[in-house]
């Protein structure tokens, strides 16, 4: 009888630090797959972003909003003018937390997927006063959609960085 309570205890025991050990695998490729998500799209989005400011001609500033988050304000936008006059004008916005692009007539086109959302996307203007430095700075929030606000899904990244135009 004494033999077959410290195997029974013995099971049990190994039972449920297996059982933890497969619980805490699981959260972890959660957490790694949130990460992993949402960093591919800040740096796509990222990269998009710069690229596209590299090559404006110019700055359209009265169709630009500046100094306002476009993730929570409808109609709110950058705009470039670049020197291929097909592209102009090339207009990131915000809708339902998901970053856009539209250039010219062609558009607009997601460059985030629906796993994640932006919630913050913020430029600014900062070119000098004489205007031969042009400059926009760029503020990126994105975090993985977690509508069960579980833990092991919850991830977000903050990205700043200023971005100079390159064709004058």
């Amino acid at each position: 009888m004494i033999e077959f309570l410290v195997y029974s205890t013995i099971v049990v025991v190994v039972g449920v630090v297996s059982v933890e050990f497969i619980l805490n695998i699981y959260e972890g490729k959660a957490k790694s797959t949130a990460y992993f998500e949402v960093q591919e799209n800040a740096r796509l989005a990222m990269e998009r972003i710069i690229q596209e400011i590299h090559g404006a001609q110019n700055i359209n500033l009265g169709s630009s909003s500046f100094d306002v988050n476009l993730a929570v304000t409808p109609g709110a936008k950058l705009s470039l003018q670049m020197k291929d006059v097909s592209l102009n004008p090339t207009e990131f916005d915000v809708v339902s937390g998901v970053l856009r692009i539209k250039q010219g007539t062609s558009g607009p086109y997601e460059l985030t997927n629906n796993q994640v959302q932006i919630t913050n996307l913020t430029f600014r203007n900062f070119t000098s006063p004489n205007g031969r430095s042009r400059n926009i700075g760029v503020e990126l929030v994105i975090e993985y959609v977690n509508p069960e606000n579980l833990p092991q899904w919850e991830a977000s990244i903050s990205l700043k960085t200023a971005v100079e135009l390159r064709d004058k």
